[in-house]
């Protein structure tokens, strides 16, 4: 399936540019210079995806802070450092998704899900079903889950009030995220597509007639 997106492989950094400044270099939003796609005339699509990198040692704590992740691979020299996943302000959320990577939990039955806030507090009902659940037996979080497209109406999607910064919410009970080959990498997933209001037609969109002084030719 193809996706489509403006300069196609940049949109996988999409996420990680995000500051918007004013003329003077103060920021104005955390999140909002983002490159979208106009795919529904007046409205821009975007898709943020957010790592949750885990140690060999494993995460004990209940929530953890999503990262953008540097586009700078090298683990020695990252003139970039890796961001915070923050969803902007007005945003309209209408997708939530989810993955492990070779992750397993201390017991079974325990669950990992996005969250909105440092305390854990979910999405909305309708987006807040993208949850993985560690199996029995082995414990671990297997495949991945996305929640079901319901549409674009008011009560459908969850409108950001603030620019947003998306964590990991797992069971604290008994529970610790773990590698399940310590030898290789171990990650939650989390992505976020949202859509914002695009900018309104401007002087470059219409042909405008050049100003001409009386009596001229």
């Amino acid at each position: 399936m193809a996706i489509i997106f403006p300069g196609n492989y940049v949109e996988r950094l999409n996420a990680y540019s995000s500051a918007k400044t004013d003329e003077d270099g103060n920021v104005t939003s955390a999140a909002a210079n983002r490159q979208g796609v106009e795919a529904l005339p007046g409205l821009t699509f975007f898709s943020a995806v957010g790592v949750l990198e885990v140690p060999p040692a494993g995460i004990a704590q209940a929530v953890s802070k999503m990262k953008v992740l540097s586009p700078d691979m090298r683990s020695d020299d990252k003139p970039r450092l890796d961001t915070d996943m923050v969803i902007p302000n007005t945003a309209e959320v209408y997708s939530v998704a989810i993955r492990a990577i070779n992750l397993k939990d201390a017991a079974a039955s325990k669950t990992i899900a996005a969250a909105v806030a440092s305390d854990g507090s979910a999405f909305q009902t309708n987006l807040a079903s993208a949850t993985l659940s560690s199996v029995a037996t082995t414990f671990e979080y297997a495949g991945s889950a996305r929640t079901v497209f319901t549409g674009f109406k008011d009560t459908e999607t969850q409108t950001m009030g603030a620019d947003t910064i998306i964590y990991c919410k797992h069971d604290v009970s008994s529970s610790n995220l773990l590698p399940i080959n310590t030898d290789d990498v171990a990650a939650v997933i989390i992505e976020i597509c949202y859509f914002m209001y695009a900018e309104p037609a401007d002087e470059d969109d219409v042909n405008l007639p050049y100003k001409t002084e009386a009596g001229s030719s």
